[in-house]
């Protein structure tokens, strides 16, 4: 699983691997269309709190 907060860094990378994501919106919107997240974070805390407890 990832995490980053750039989405053609961070989440077309993870995707185009096959690997889960979590993107640390910091209040931003998604807006690119052809890609989407695994999940959505609010703040590098709770995108911590979901990796935790989905992988643990």
């Amino acid at each position: 699983m990832t995490f980053g907060d750039s989405p053609h860094a961070d989440i077309v990378g993870a995707n185009a691997l096959g690997l889960q994501s979590v993107w640390g919106s910091n209040g931003q919107s998604w807006t690119p269309n052809s890609v989407r997240p695994t999940h959505v974070a609010e703040d590098v805390a709770t995108a911590i709190d979901y990796i935790i407890n989905t992988t643990g």
